[in-house]
């Protein structure tokens, strides 16, 4: 089994429906392997979730045993509407675990579509009314499960 706690802000119950994941075990992928995810909302920011996995995959050893060290990643997190509040976010990954070593390569493409399938990424728009004018900021912002996991 291998999994990852994703670590950062948590998502406001009304921002998004994701703000409610519970955890939920995902059909069997062709018998091999089920997920499971959930655990509250982490709210990413403008991280994606992509750019998560890009984070994971250096870890994933060909030993069969993922890294044990947290992997960090600076974002920026804004709220939409007039004067949204506007942040800097640290997301932090724990991951754990063990893995068949003929795994290795498909780890995080078994992994990969559930997550993005229940993730939820928006463009969010905040109005700042600075001075004689507004200036609009829209980024894309990414909520997703606190937890993921592969059990084979």
């Amino acid at each position: 089994m291998t999994s990852y706690r994703i670590h950062g802000a948590v998502a406001p119950e009304t921002s998004s429906s994701c703000a409610s994941f519970n955890t939920c075990t995902l059909p069997p992928n062709g018998g091999l392997t089920s997920h499971q995810i959930g655990q509250g909302a982490v709210d990413l920011g403008n991280l994606t979730i992509e750019s998560l996995f890009d984070k994971i995959s250096p870890i994933r050893h060909t030993s069969g045993q993922c890294e044990q060290n947290e992997i960090s990643a600076d974002g920026w997190r804004i709220e939409g509407g007039l004067e949204g509040d506007m942040e800097t976010i640290k997301v932090t990954l724990k991951p754990s675990g063990k893995y068949p070593t003929w795994m290795h390569n498909e780890l995080l493409d078994i992994l990969n579509a559930p997550v993005l399938e229940v993730g939820d990424c928006r463009d969010v728009t905040s109005v700042q009314a600075d001075g004689p004018g507004a200036t609009k900021t829209t980024q894309r912002q990414c909520l997703t499960p606190g937890f993921w996991d592969i059990n084979y």
